[in-house]
This record gives C-alpha cells, sequence and structure tokens, in this order.
C-alpha cells in the first residue's frame, strides 16, 4: 500500500473537536464498556473514559513464534540426538587429551558426521517458523449487559480490527459490539471513523 511519508500532523485541538465527537455518539450507548488496542489508542480511551464514566479494557495483539511439531519431525530430532551421544562416546566427550576410544574411531567419526550432516539438514528443512498473531486482553471486566465499544487511533488495512472482530464473534458473541476509529478509508466496513485518512502517515500529538 502506497503511503504519503509527508507526515500529516494531527493537532490537539482537531483531537479535542473529535473526542466531543465520539464522547456525543457513544453516551448514546447504555452500558458502554470502551476497549482500547494496545498501544494507539489508549490515550483516546481514558480520556473518554473519564468523560463518560465508564469501565474500559485493553487488548494487544501478540505475536508468537512456533514450529510444527509433527511426530516424525520428532523422530528426526530424537536420531539426530542419538548421533550426537554416538559422537560423545568416540570422543571421550569433555575430557581433555584423552586418546580416541577405538582404533577405528576415525572412521566411526567420519561415518557420524555424515548422519550429522544428515540430520542438521533434516532439522533445517523440516522445522518451518510459524508465526501468529492473536488478539488477547491485557485486561477485562466485562459485565454480562455490558455494550463494548472498540476504540481505534487508525483503521487503515482491516487487519488489526478483523482480528479482533473474529475473537469478539468467537468469544464474546452475547455482547454488543462496535467500532470506531479517528482515521479510516472510504471502504471500511462495520467502522465509525470520524477522518479519511488519504494514506497519510499520521502524526499524534502525544507521539511528538
Amino acid at each position: 500500500m502506497d503511503i504519503d511519508r509527508s507526515n500529516y500532523s494531527y493537532t490537539f485541538e482537531e483531537y479535542e473537536s473529535d473526542v466531543k465527537s465520539l464522547r456525543n455518539t457513544l453516551s448514546e450507548i447504555k452500558n458502554i464498556h470502551l476497549v482500547a488496542v494496545y498501544r494507539g489508542s489508549i490515550p483516546v480511551v481514558v480520556h473518554l473514559s473519564n468523560l463518560l464514566n465508564c469501565e474500559m479494557s485493553i487488548i494487544k495483539l501478540e505475536i508468537s513464534n512456533g514450529a510444527t511439531t509433527k511426530k516424525e519431525k520428532l523422530k528426526d530430532e530424537a536420531k539426530l540426538n542419538e548421533t550426537l551421544k554416538e559422537a560423545e562416546e568416540v570422543l571421550g566427550w569433555g575430557m581433555e587429551n584423552k586418546p580416541l576410544k577405538t582404533d577405528n574411531a576415525l572412521d566411526e567419526l567420519l561415518d557420524i558426521s555424515k548422519k550429522l550432516n544428515e540430520g542438521m539438514y533434516k532439522k533445517r528443512t523440516s522445522y518451518k517458523p510459524n508465526s501468529t498473531i492473536t488478539p488477547q486482553f491485557l485486561s477485562n471486566n466485562f459485565k454480562e449487559t455490558d455494550n463494548l465499544a472498540v476504540i481505534e487511533d487508525i483503521y487503515d488495512t482491516g487487519n488489526t480490527i478483523g482480528l479482533i472482530q473474529q475473537l469478539m464473534k468467537d468469544e464474546y458473541s452475547n455482547h454488543s459490539v462496535s467500532y470506531y476509529s479517528l482515521f479510516g478509508n472510504k471502504n471500511d466496513v462495520g467502522v465509525v471513523y470520524l477522518r479519511e485518512k488519504n494514506k497519510k502517515w499520521i502524526s499524534f500529538p502525544w507521539e511528538r
């Protein structure tokens, strides 16, 4: 996506106007509970929470790096460990200046080296990092009657809100959930935003 790096400086005056507009809109929602997205919208949500005298929670997108763990791959790992033990046996591991244990030690080490190379190659090609991004609540004190309002600072690609919407659908379907953002794009669906982003790089006053 093309971004205009001219850096639009969002002013405190604009922010105050937008917060008033959001407050007026959100004040119509009964039993409202605000949800901030870490870290971008926390300043906005703290402010609104005070103005509306309501509870707030914080949600964060956690990035976890894992590796696939199929049984056959674990077998390769175990085989590799066995080969390393073989090398320890031949070398008399950990003993300084200790002679090789057998007359055929060099041939054994050559064979072990081949096994290790094969094992390491299998390990490199079998274990593929698998990164996942999961929204998780840092704080969450929802009541059954709460109507949730998720507040973002910028709604751009929709990836963040999309993940949060899925979480809400899967785990909080008994709550009414609405979505708001200070900045957004014309193609935003299901998100109320106050200002057009226009592919600008937004600089907020609390970031400067």
